[in-house]
């Protein structure tokens, strides 16, 4: 019986994250609907490897797999179909809210989609005409999410997802995410929020412990 490659796996890879001490031998996956959180302390190169996932940023070493196949050998634009990332500041990319999630999708959102989008992690429909410069940082932040889940990616990124969101905000965006999971998607975020973690039901995994001695 064959069993299918996670979807997304780094065997060995190594990072040289700016100031931060260089990163050597970082392995772990992430499963079929499972999150998985990258703890450890604040410079040792956890958004370096999230960026790197995405081609953002370079490897010295070891191997980035999605289902199995090298992430070097797929194109840019069709990684970033596959693999979406939410930053701890996201940009805003459209002037409204609505078109910030028409330029992620790449094509106009029915209304109806994108008042759904909105519902998903917490925030008002009545905020698509809103201009998306006077949205607060925990707003944009939900935004950049919905956003990102319209795209449907096989595996999702986050840094920071709670950084600007209050226990309440917090708690409807780990609801998305389990839903989210339920069909499959895979997540991985970087965080050093407790309560994200128990919300999310994530598996922490150690940034530091996954490297080779």
């Amino acid at each position: 019986m064959t069993v299918a490659a996670p979807p997304l796996e780094l065997r060995g890879v190594s990072l040289a994250p700016g100031d931060a001490p260089p990163v050597h031998g970082l392995s772990f996956t992430v499963g079929d609907g499972e999150i998985v959180a990258l703890t450890g302390p604040s410079g040792s190169g956890k958004t370096t490897a999230l960026r790197a996932i995405v081609r953002l940023g370079e490897t010295t070493g070891g191997e980035i797999l999605l289902s199995g196949a090298a992430i070097a050998g797929i194109e840019g634009p069709a990684l970033r179909r596959r693999i979406g990332l939410v930053a701890q500041q996201p940009a805003m990319l459209g002037p409204t809210v609505a078109d910030d999630l028409a330029a992620g999708a790449g094509a106009p959102v029915a209304e109806r989609t994108a008042r759904a989008a909105l519902e998903e992690v917490g925030l008002s429909p009545a905020l698509l005409a809103r201009n998306s410069s006077v949205l607060s940082g925990g707003e944009q932040a939900r935004v950049a999410l919905a956003r990102a889940l319209l795209a449907e990616p096989d595996v999702l990124l986050l840094d920071e997802p709670s950084a600007a969101l209050d226990a309440e905000a917090t708690d409807r965006v780990a609801n998305a995410l389990r839903r989210r999971t339920a069909g499959g998607l895979a997540i991985l975020l970087v965080t050093h929020d407790p309560h994200l973690l128990e919300a999310t039901g994530a598996r922490g995994h150690d940034f530091l412990s996954g490297m080779a001695g």
